[in-house]
């Protein structure tokens, strides 16, 4: 007999992308958001401030997806970077590729389940930077 399918090709279209390719689709986005921002001037002087050369952003998920359009935006705008996930292997691909295109930032890595994030740990993320900026692009789940 005929099949019975309800599910339309838009349906098979988004099960066909994996998570990774929709995180990078996002990140585009993002990334593309940013350049028009830049692009129009749209920062208010205040928020201006706070993305200047040499001063530091944190970037929680920096290791890909929006994170990582995150990480790239700012590196652009000669911020240095504390880029914060769970696995070392991605964030050091990350870090290897910003530094290809902006040899003079810095970029430390560090490697944070959030949901085992505490005081002590964000205090030794933080301490001798002046930090400016706070990208929260991770997903996670606290204790119970």
């Amino acid at each position: 007999g005929p099949s019975n399918t309800t599910a339309g090709p838009l349906a098979m279209l988004s099960f066909s992308l994996s998570t990774r390719a929709w995180l990078r689709l996002g990140g585009f986005l993002v990334a593309a958001l940013a350049y028009l921002l830049q692009a129009h001037r749209s920062l208010s002087s205040r928020a201006a401030s706070y993305v200047k050369a040499g001063h530091w952003a944190v970037v929680l998920g920096g290791s890909e997806g929006i994170g990582e359009a995150w990480a790239f935006q700012l590196a652009h705008l000669d911020m240095n970077l504390v880029l914060v996930a769970r696995r070392l292997k991605p964030l050091e691909d990350v870090k290897e590729a910003l530094l290809k295109s902006k040899p003079n930032i810095q970029v430390d890595l560090v490697t944070q389940d959030l949901a085992q994030l505490n005081e002590s740990r964000i205090a030794e993320m933080l301490e001798g930077r002046e930090v400016r900026l706070l990208i929260h692009n991770a997903a996670h789940v606290g204790a119970t």
